[in-house]
């Protein structure tokens, strides 16, 4: 088993290599970012003619469609707050409340 006091004293990364020089060390105290002129689309750029329900909220899409609503708030318990809709039939339809009737969530 080799002694190691008799090894000799390694000295500082220094000096074996100068690594003042390297050039993929940046000086990040005066580094700025390139300035590049890229105009964001517009909604206009992206959708050039945008559907008729482009602008509009749920409650006018179900509504003009000729769908009944609810709409329920809830907050959780870390503060965010989810309005929830349900769509219970069509507007000319009599409100029916039947237990048995079948839930969908997405």
């Amino acid at each position: 088993m080799p002694d190691f006091e008799d090894l000799p004293e390694f000295g500082k990364l220094e000096d074996y290599l100068d690594i003042s020089n390297f050039p993929y060390i940046p000086d990040l105290e005066n580094f700025k970012f390139p300035s590049v002129d890229i105009p964001y689309p517009s909604i206009e750029d992206i959708f050039p003619s945008p559907p008729d329900d482009f602008y509009k909220d749920f409650e006018q899409i179900v509504t003009e469609n000729g769908y009944r609503f609810e709409s329920h708030q809830h907050v959780t318990p870390d503060g965010y707050i989810l309005k929830l809709f349900r769509i219970n039939g069509r507007l000319e339809e009599e409100l029916i409340k039947d237990e048995n009737r079948k839930v969908l969530f997405f």
